[in-house]
């Protein structure tokens, strides 16, 4: 896990937009920045982000 002493001035966008062309669908964009100490939070969040982009998808589907 990242502590708050390895993050910080954290700031996160997500946009979510029709998809106008072909059979439709949703665009999703997801970013974010941070100050940080090494990766190590860049790796963590990365999972937290395909988990969420994942679980995102999963109920627009139905």
């Amino acid at each position: 896990p990242v502590s708050s002493n390895e993050v910080s001035s954290y700031e996160g966008h997500v946009r979510v937009r029709p998809v106008t062309e072909g059979d439709g669908g949703t665009f999703v964009e997801w970013y974010s920045h941070w100050k940080g100490n090494d990766e190590s939070a860049a790796e963590f969040c990365h999972g937290i982000y395909a988990g969420l982009l994942g679980q995102l998808k999963k109920t627009l589907e139905h």
